[in-house]
């Protein structure tokens, strides 16, 4: 064999090991396919090998992604409007499923996922009075949204690690109403108090009198006595 011979050979081969050979390093994920079919996930990082053509590998990151969303309009138990201003982190775990769900695509990914999320927000403040959505409940309540929506995400092969309410506002046709009713409970609440308060004072009030009444009688009898 010819030494030009030798170097095309040489040439011919580094070429074809240049398309067979592909690395996945610790921050990604991948899958090879084979005519549009997955034939090959959950690859380890370090080199590896596939057939020229043939074959194609699609990568994914590991990391944990986001979401941020614009407000959106839900209802409440009482039927009144409110903007909720979310977002959503998330991340790939089921590397075939999220191919098969969404094609590799991170756009389809996150427009399913916020869908999912949505009916989650929908769900969960629809449960709720406007009371509830905007007091100290809130953790409850992001908690049990990221409950309701974890099922169904997961079918898309991605992981929902945090679900954050980050605004809640009234619209100004609501707004007024709702301060409204936030002053009446507060009035209600205090006219409570002073009702309990009062009756507090009167039984106090009254026990008082009752034993000043006994220990002037016994002082009155003690004096008779004497």
């Amino acid at each position: 064999m010819s030494l030009r011979s030798i170097i095309i050979f040489g040439a011919v081969a580094l070429v074809i090991l240049n398309l067979s050979a592909f690395i996945i390093n610790e921050r990604e994920l991948a899958i090879k396919l084979q005519v549009g079919e997955v034939v090959k996930a959950d690859y380890e990082p370090g080199l590896h090998f596939k057939i020229p053509f043939y074959q194609t590998i699609r990568k994914f990151p590991k990391r944990i992604m986001t979401i941020n969303e614009r407000p959106e309009r839900i209802f409440t138990a009482e039927r009144l409007a409110m903007d909720v201003d979310f977002f959503v982190k998330w991340r790939i775990i089921d590397t075939v499923n999220f191919y098969i769900s969404t094609g590799g695509s991170f756009r389809v990914a996150n427009d399913r996922i916020s869908e999912i999320i949505k009916n989650a927000i929908v769900t969960e403040f629809g449960k709720r009075t406007v009371k509830e959505a905007i007091s100290v409940e809130r953790a409850e309540l992001m908690r049990d949204m990221l409950a309701t929506a974890t099922t169904t995400a997961k079918g898309l092969g991605v992981e929902l690690v945090d679900v954050r309410v980050k605004q809640v506002e009234f619209p100004d046709d609501v707004r007024n109403s709702v301060y409204q009713q936030m002053r009446e409970e507060r009035g209600r609440i205090a006219a409570e108090r002073r009702a309990q308060g009062m009756e507090v004072s009167e039984e106090k009030r009254s026990t008082a009198d009752k034993e000043r009444t006994i220990i002037l009688a016994n002082a009155n009898k003690d004096s008779q006595i004497i």
